[in-house]
């Protein structure tokens, strides 16, 4: 019996010699059932305090799926890990966000091409150098915007960063880790009408993304159609149209010669076309990739 009733049961008994046998009687049946009820508080109690005691710890809320720098494989499509794993590990973890590419550039009606070093890096920094001398001019872009050092921002400075910048394997993984629409068109598309005998091209998953793109003072949405290799599971391709003087341009961004370098998979010549014809080339002569840097290279110089 707990410990605190004893001096209410001690003056209870004085008094009970004062009552009828009765009374006695029914005080002592109170008692009872007043014991017994405080006795079951207890017991439970003390339950709950072992129960509570012997309960696992409360489960800590996991961490954010991603910070906007990395993939995270399990929220991608199935079909898109498989290119993820066929890129290399540079986009899920650090210490290898920056790619350098140096080669040489031609443009749309150049004479001649021009040296020119790319440097990106993850998830969305471009730097764009280009000539040398009097002639060089250098183009850049990050959340922040786009600048341009040389001559003033032109639209087709704003084509080649949609070009170097989205319609890359990179954008393909990021955009769906952004919430952008996609939709899977089928696997293995041949780039002919399927008329052609002895068919020797390649064969493509296809995947229509839909795009916002923020370069300068409007946000374009694109609805692109991305080919993936089906053997390869590199993209190596975007296809889209885009509208220039009130004329619908088709749009392809080829990514060929591809090496491993680091590791990684890159791409050794990037080619846009506009309505089948040659506007930009990148072709490298050096790959370099290594861990995101502090130096300053993608901010605006003004």
């Amino acid at each position: 019996m707990p410990a605190h009733l004893n001096p209410l049961l001690a003056c209870i008994r004085r008094r009970l010699l004062r009552l009828t046998p009765a009374a006695v009687i029914i005080v002592a049946l109170f008692i009872v059932i007043v014991v017994i009820g405080v006795s079951a508080r207890a017991l439970r109690a003390g339950k709950a305090a072992i129960e509570k005691k012997d309960a696992p710890a409360p489960r800590q809320a996991p961490p954010p799926h991603n910070n906007g720098n990395y993939i995270v494989p399990s929220r991608l499509w199935t079909p898109l890990r498989g290119v993820l794993n066929a890129l290399g590990d540079r986009l899920e973890k650090p210490g290898k966000e920056r790619l350098t590419i140096i080669g040489s550039l031609t443009r749309r009606n150049a004479a001649s091409s021009a040296p020119f070093r790319l440097i990106t890096e993850l998830p969305n920094r471009l730097r764009l150098e280009e000539g040398v001398g009097p002639q060089r001019r250098v183009i850049g872009y990050d959340d922040n915007g786009e600048w341009a050092i040389g001559k003033n921002f032109e639209d087709a400075d704003m084509e080649a960063i949609e070009s170097l910048a989205f319609d890359t394997p990179e954008r393909l993984l990021f955009g769906q880790m952004e919430g952008l629409a996609y939709r899977f068109l089928g696997e293995r598309f041949r780039l002919d009408d399927g008329a052609t005998k002895n068919y020797r091209g390649g064969f493509y998953d296809i995947y229509q993304v839909t795009d916002q793109i923020k370069i300068g003072s409007e946000i374009r949405e694109r609805n692109k159609l991305f080919y993936v290799n089906s053997d390869t599971l590199l993209p190596e391709r975007v296809r889209y149209q885009m509208a220039r003087a009130g004329a619908k341009v088709d749009v392809e961004v080829i990514a060929a010669s591809w090496q491993k370098v680091n590791g990684q998979q890159t791409p050794g010549l990037i080619t846009r076309l506009e309505n089948g014809k040659p506007v930009l080339t990148l072709k490298a002569t050096s790959v370099a990739i290594g861990p995101r840097l502090p130096d300053g290279l993608f901010n605006n110089p003004q």
